[in-house]
């Protein structure tokens, strides 16, 4: 069963379309910034005549260092506050295979 059919299956459509918007908001909010910062950056190596091994390279070291274990952790219990606790059991069941939760602890 795919997450939106599991979702609505244990939410209902609204219910399922509002946890899931939910979810890709926090998501947005959080990975955007990130991703323009290393767009940026790669983009000005390139400009600079950089070769694409080099480009690759540089934005991946970026990736690690911007994106710790710590501030996934931030991000995922920004994901689960945003879904509520009514619709969490069900978002953590269904999207467990895209976000890994129980690499985190959360809080309540």
């Amino acid at each position: 069963m795919d997450i939106m059919s599991g979702l609505q299956g244990d939410l209902g459509s609204n219910g399922a379309a509002l946890a899931l918007q939910n979810v890709m908001s926090v998501l947005q909010q959080a990975i955007v910034p990130y991703a323009e910062k290393i767009t940026t950056r790669v983009q000005k190596l390139k400009k600079a005549g950089r070769k694409k091994a080099t480009c690759f390279a540089k934005g991946y070291k970026m990736i690690n260092k911007l994106m710790t274990k710590a501030e996934v952790r931030k991000i995922m219990q920004q994901v689960k506050n945003s879904v509520g606790t009514q619709s969490w059991s069900s978002v953590n069941n269904r999207m467990s295979g895209v976000l890994k939760f129980s690499q985190y602890t959360l809080t309540k």
